[in-house]
């Protein structure tokens, strides 16, 4: 699997199920929930619903905007969906055409020539990383903490696999400019998301040994001091790194990073670190949600129960 050799995420980074008693149920007994934190990062394959725009070739080409889902190419009687069936009438000499699209949201139809249309580049797959929050004694995870979205709309998937990723690196975040972690996925697969919403993601490992040892218990945020529980920078051994919950909402809460190991090398959060447990009087409160781009020591967490009770869609 070539595609996940040396693979460096920039994700910019969305199923009522009912697989889970623990993820899925609106109302439970606080203290019976008792999850393992993870903090570990993986690769994410998404295998997309529809195509869509990856590359524009020419400058000259202006009718496609880069992340616009195709939803379909009309051509004559013909209605093309797949991706396949969108290259086939691609290879027809500039025949007219109608484009069906969806941007930020919004559906559009486009009319284009194939010539038109052979100046972009299309793909059905997004590739990435990001951190698991925490398991359950099933097996089953949640994760990544915010949606996951492409062009300021939120992914349409028909498959997304979990692999391991080896050594993890980072590019440091400045004003203005956000880092990111940078790791090789590998081909050795863990598992499946099965949903995503707008607090993260849900599914289940192939394998998972859970120990009840490990297992805290959730709870909701409070102001005061907290943990990151994620990769230590240089030697990516997973330990808790100090943060300061600065204001609780009900959702997500704010947060302010203290741990000297992350400000020195990743200028405080970084991209792919979104799922970070965050532990607090040895409890599991919440995920890493985002930054603040201009103040990179300064973020957001997503409160647990906004991720287990999370309304995700299908």
């Amino acid at each position: 699997m070539k595609l996940f050799k040396s693979l460096i995420l920039t994700l910019v980074i969305t199923l009522i199920f009912t697989t889970s008693q623990i993820f899925c149920q609106d109302t439970v007994k606080q203290e019976t929930i008792k999850l393992v934190p993870s903090g570990e990062v993986v690769g994410l394959n998404i295998e997309l619903k529809h195509p869509y725009v990856y590359q524009r070739l020419s400058e000259d080409e202006k009718d496609l905007e880069y992340g616009d889902i195709i939803l379909s190419v009309k051509y004559k009687l013909k209605k093309a969906k797949s991706i396949d069936k969108i290259n086939e009438i691609m290879k027809l000499k500039n025949q007219e055409i109608i484009v069906e699209l969806s941007r930020e949201g919004k559906n559009y139809t486009q009319k284009m020539t194939t010539d038109q249309l052979r100046m972009y580049v299309l793909k059905e797959s997004v590739s990435g990383i990001g951190t698991i929050t925490a398991t359950n004694e099933s097996g089953e995870f949640v994760g990544i903490s915010h949606s996951i979205k492409m062009a300021n709309r939120a992914i349409e998937f028909n498959k997304c696999e979990v692999f391991e990723t080896s050594y993890v690196q980072e590019i440091k975040s400045y004003k203005d400019r956000v880092g990111s972690l940078i790791a090789n996925i590998t081909d050795k697969k863990m598992g499946s998301v099965y949903s995503m919403g707008e607090y993260g993601v849900k599914g289940k490992y192939d394998n998972f040994k859970y120990s009840k040892k490990k297992s805290l218990e959730i709870a909701e945020p409070k102001k005061g001091k907290a943990y990151i529980y994620c990769k230590t920078p240089v030697t990516n051994e997973l330990k808790l790194h100090e943060i300061e919950i600065t204001k609780v909402g009900k959702e997500s809460s704010q947060i302010k990073i203290v741990d000297e190991n992350l400000i020195k090398y990743r200028g405080g959060a970084v991209v792919g670190m979104s799922g970070s447990p965050i532990i607090q009087d040895n409890k599991i409160v919440g995920g890493l949600r985002s930054i603040v781009i201009k103040n990179p020591t300064r973020g957001y967490i997503a409160n647990i129960h906004s991720m287990l009770y999370d309304r995700y869609e299908i």
